[in-house]
């Protein structure tokens, strides 16, 4: 388990879920470069066909490709999932008990496995919050806590279902970022973050909060096919390809053993730490950026919490919510949940 950032949240009894990726149509120029997916390969975990004289990584031994427990022994949520978790917990500090409609909405948003959020609000649920912080990454940014929520009395018995405030803040310290100081006019709707750029506070919710692509290290297999024919080193491109250079040189197996969930990243920059730490190789190379990196499709519809619009694409939200910050507008008239994420029509 690759856990280089410190940031993630550890789950016991969880499941991860490989992501599924599509092609991002902005590379279609460089697809010719990539390895097609054999889908009659009866390749072990999934795997593709290697090309020629690259054989199929040799699982260790105490690495199951059927028993799921094995490799999700040590799962960690990624910073995104994980924050929009605890944004649910904190709008839910006096009651933190999740029904099955609650559980299978986070799923959806999330990405995760229905059990892996009932183990995750479980879990805090049974360390009684006491050091509950919200904190969603290594960025500093933090969720807005409710004081309450660390008691043990604040968790108290099932009291039937909440009737939600339909205000994302009860804390004032929330909302005063922007009265100490006015140039920050771009407030986090899922935090209490703010930013005086509009490029920053773009940046902060769709890495942070809901991740718009992610960038999986060998998504197929570590060789790409060059423009000459010839397969080369995923890293590198060193040509002829042989196995002895990829292990030796980049250490593949061990990345390329684990499930893909684990070796997925919601930035470029995290891959490229991940590249340089792991795999010796100091930079993300244009034909990484042309299959690696893909968009995050989410079944999605966002609700402006100012005036209760409609918005229908991430980047229509991002562009609507920015000019209600220019018209001076904050997250103190804010109503509604965080992001204003509702799910999307099948």
């Amino acid at each position: 388990m690759f856990d280089l950032y410190g940031e993630d949240e550890e789950l016991q009894d969880a499941t991860p879920t490989a992501p599924t990726v599509p092609m991002d149509s902005e590379f279609e120029a460089l697809e010719a470069l990539t390895l097609p997916m054999n889908l009659d390969s009866e390749a072990p975990n999934g795997f593709c066909d290697f090309p020629p004289g690259i054989t199929t990584p040799t699982l260790p031994p105490d690495y199951s490709t059927t028993d799921s427990r094995t490799a999700s022994k040590n799962f960690r949520i990624p910073a995104g999932p994980k924050s929009m978790l605890n944004c649910w917990l904190d709008m839910n500090s006096d009651n933190p008990y999740l029904k099955a409609e609650d559980a299978d909405a986070l799923a959806h948003l999330t990405g995760l496995t229905t059990q892996q959020v009932r183990t995750f609000v479980a879990n805090a649920r049974a360390r009684g919050l006491s050091q509950y912080e919200g904190s969603l990454s290594g960025d500093g940014s933090t969720l807005s806590s409710n004081p309450s929520f660390g008691s043990s009395s604040s968790l108290g018995p099932r009291r039937g279902r909440r009737l939600h405030s339909n205000r994302l803040f009860s804390s004032s310290d929330s909302l005063d970022s922007r009265a100490k100081d006015p140039s920050k006019m771009y407030q986090c709707t899922f935090c209490n973050q703010a930013y005086e750029k509009k490029s920053a506070w773009k940046r902060h919710e769709q890495t942070v909060h809901l991740p718009q692509e992610e960038w999986t290290c060998m998504p197929e297999f570590p060789a790409f096919l060059s423009e000459s024919g010839e397969y080369v080193c995923a890293f590198c491109e060193e040509a002829p390809l042989s196995e002895e250079h990829l292990e030796a040189a980049h250490g593949y197996q061990t990345c390329y053993n684990r499930p893909v969930s684990e070796r997925t990243f919601n930035r470029k920059d995290k891959l490229q730490q991940h590249l340089a730490q792991v795999h010796r190789q100091p930079r993300v190379t244009p034909l990484m950026v042309a299959s690696w990196g893909k968009p995050v499709n989410r079944n999605l519809l966002f609700r402006c919490g100012f005036c209760h619009d409609l918005l229908t694409s991430w980047s229509n939200r991002m562009e609507h919510l920015a000019a209600h910050f220019d018209d001076g507008l904050d997250m103190a008239s804010w109503t509604g949940g965080p992001g204003g994420i509702i799910t999307g029509v099948e």
